[in-house]
C-alpha cells in the first residue's frame, strides 16, 4: 500500500539548495578552506537515498505502462523546456570555456547522454547536472522492468541482487567499464538503502527473522556506501585534511537522518502542513534543472557588467532560482495534469480502436 511521508519534501529541496550552493561557491577559489558548501556535492547522494525509497512506493500496484508514464511526465515535459531554454541561452551569451553543439543539445534532450557515449562518443551536456538525470533515469528503468517481471513483492531481490552486483564489480577493479556504469555500480548502496527503507516501511512483517534480515540488509547498504565512498565521490580540486572525516559524518547523518525524518512524518497530520511541505517539495525538479548553467551564466554576466560584489550577485541569484522554481512548479503541476488527462484519453482510444 503506498504511503506518503511529508517530511521527505522539505529534504528534498534542502539537498537541491545544497548542490546549489556547491555549484555556486565552491568554485572560488579566494575561499579554499573548509566551508559549509564545500560538502553540498553529496545532496546528489541524498536525491538517490530519496529516489530508491520514493519509486518504492510509486510502483506499487501499478502496470508497467503506468509506471513509466507516470515518471515519463514527471521528468520529460519540463525538462524539454528547461532544457531547451539553457542551450538557446548559451547561444545568446556564449561561453568560450564551455561551448554547445546542436548535436549535443539533442544528445541531451534524450536524459541519457552519458549512456549513448561509449557508442556513439562524448558529447558535452547542456547542463552538465543532468548527468545525474540520466543515472535516475536508468534506475527507474531497471526497477520498473524487474516489478513488471516479478512483481513488487519480490523487490527485497532486486537490490540484494543490485548491492552484489556492485560489491563484485568494485572488489574486482572493474567499477569504471563502461557496463558497470550502466549498471549503476557506484550508486546502488544509495538507491538501495532508500529502496530497503520504503519496503521495511510497507511490510507487515509474519516474522521477526524477516524484519531482523530487512535491518541488517538495511545496514549493510549504509555501511558498504561508507566503506566504498573514495572510490565513488571525486576528489575536490582543493583538498583538505578534513574532507574524508566530513564525508564519513555526512554519510552517518544521511542513514540516520533518512529514516528518522520517515518515521517523524507519521505524526505530521495537519493537512495545511502537508499541503505546505508538498509544495516545497514540487520546487525541487525546476531548481535543479535551472541552477546550474542559467545560474552561472548569469552570475558572471552581472559580475562582469556591475560593481556588485560576488558574494551578494550569488545570494541574489540563489534567491531569484528559488522564485523562478517556485512559479514554474505552480505552472508544471497544472501542465502535468493537462498532459496525463490528454495521453490516458488518447491510450483509452487505442484500446477501444483494438
Amino acid at each position: 500500500m503506498k504511503q506518503y511521508f511529508t517530511l521527505m519534501d522539505p529534504l528534498r529541496l534542502f539537498a537541491a539548495i545544497w548542490v546549489m550552493n556547491y555549484h555556486y561557491l565552491s568554485g572560488n577559489e579566494a575561499h579554499p578552506l573548509l566551508h559549509w558548501y564545500r560538502f553540498g556535492n553529496l545532496g546528489v547522494q541524498i536525491f538517490f537515498v530519496i529516489s530508491g525509497f520514493v519509486i518504492v512506493q510509486s510502483i506499487q500496484g501499478k502496470t508497467l505502462k503506468e509506471f513509466a508514464l507516470g515518471r515519463f511526465l514527471r521528468l520529460f515535459p519540463l525538462f524539454w523546456i528547461l532544457c531547451t531554454l539553457t542551450y538557446l541561452l548559451t547561444i545568446v551569451l556564449p561561453d568560450p570555456t564551455y561551448s554547445i553543439h546542436f548535436s549535443d543539445y539533442l544528445r541531451s534532450m534524450t536524459m541519457l547522454s552519458d549512456a549513448f557515449e561509449h557508442l556513439l562518443g562524448p558529447s558535452t551536456l547542456v547542463d552538465s547536472s543532468y548527468w545525474t538525470l540520466t543515472v535516475e533515469l536508468i534506475f527507474y528503468m531497471m526497477i520498473g522492468v524487474f516489478v513488471h517481471y516479478f512483481t513488487e513483492r519480490r523487490l527485497v531481490y532486486f537490490f540484494i541482487f543490485f548491492l552484489g552486483i556492485s560489491m563484485l564489480t568494485f572488489s574486482l577493479g572493474l567499477e569504471n567499464q563502461y557496463w558497470a556504469k550502466l549498471l549503476l555500480v557506484s550508486h546502488a548502496s544509495y538507491f538501495a538503502f532508500g529502496g530497503l527503507l520504503s519496503l521495511i516501511m510497507i511490510g507487515s512483517y509474519q516474522t521477526s527473522w524477516r524484519r531482523i534480515f530487512d535491518y541488517a540488509l538495511l545496514i549493510l547498504a549504509g555501511t558498504y556506501a561508507i566503506l566504498i565512498h573514495k572510490l565513488v565521490i571525486p576528489a575536490y580540486e582543493t583538498t583538505n585534511i578534513y574532507d574524508n572525516r566530513v564525508i564519513i559524518l555526512i554519510h552517518v547523518a544521511i542513514f540516520v537522518g533518512v529514516p528518522a525524518l520517515v518515521y517523524l512524518s507519521r505524526y505530521i497530520r495537519d493537512a495545511r502542513t502537508i499541503k505546505i511541505l508538498g509544495f516545497l517539495g514540487a520546487l525541487t525538479y525546476p531548481l535543479y534543472l535551472l541552477h546550474q548553467r542559467i545560474g552561472n551564466i548569469l552570475i558572471k554576466l552581472i559580475i562582469d557588467h556591475s560593481s556588485f560584489s560576488w558574494g551578494h550577485v550569488v545570494v541574489a541569484m540563489e534567491f531569484i532560482m528559488i522564485v523562478c522554481a517556485l512559479v514554474i512548479a505552480i505552472y508544471e503541476s497544472r501542465m502535468r495534469y493537462f498532459l496525463k488527462r490528454k495521453m490516458a484519453t488518447a491510450l483509452s482510444r487505442v484500446s477501444l480502436h483494438y
